[in-house]
């Protein structure tokens, strides 16, 4: 029998996509709904959330580090008050160029894999805990994105996000039909 190379062999039919119970009536999975769906997209919606918020920081405060006295007349500790108007407002350059560098290399770590994704999320984390005495009612808004990261610690990460959708993506086409 001659052994002919990868390229040469085609599959007449594809293989079936496996059944996901979780789909109910038999139906074939996506590959991308359910717990691993749910840690895909989770990281890539952390990662655009962070480089938001590094691009939104970076913009208003360069322009305007002003802001930083009235981040501080929000602040519902005396101490955090004390440590913007003291520390961060006479060094608001260096801190805002801390701060947009802090939330774009977590943003990037969040999307690679292991322990890089652990410590990025728990570098976020404690981030957003900071922020609750910092920013006080303001901070409502950063309740959901909280809740989201700490669901993705609970989660393991073996593969980086290109990786996984790259690993996904022939499940994809062919349940849309491509090949």
């Amino acid at each position: 029998m001659p052994i002919l190379p990868p390229s040469a062999v085609r599959e007449k039919d594809p293989k079936p996509l496996p059944l996901d119970p979780s789909l109910g009536d038999g139906a074939a999975s996506t590959g991308v709904s359910g717990p691993a769906g749910f840690t895909l997209y989770g990281r890539v919606a952390v990662a655009a959330v962070l480089l938001a918020g590094a691009l939104v920081s970076g913009w208003v405060l360069l322009r305007r580090p002003e802001v930083l006295t009235e981040v501080a007349d929000l602040a519902l500790l005396r101490v955090y008050r004390s440590f913007v108007l003291d520390v961060v407002v006479p060094h608001a350059r260096a801190f805002t160029v801390l701060l947009v560098a802090f939330q774009g290399l977590a943003a990037i770590a969040v999307l690679g894999r292991g322990r890089v994704v652990t410590v990025a999320l728990v570098a976020v984390v404690g981030f957003l805990l900071a922020l609750i005495p910092a920013l006080g009612a303001f901070n409502t808004m950063n309740v959901p994105f909280l809740i989201l990261v700490t669901l993705l610690l609970l989660r393991t990460h073996p593969a980086t996000v290109l990786g996984e959708w790259r690993r996904r993506r022939p499940l994809l086409d062919r349940r849309m039909g491509r090949r």
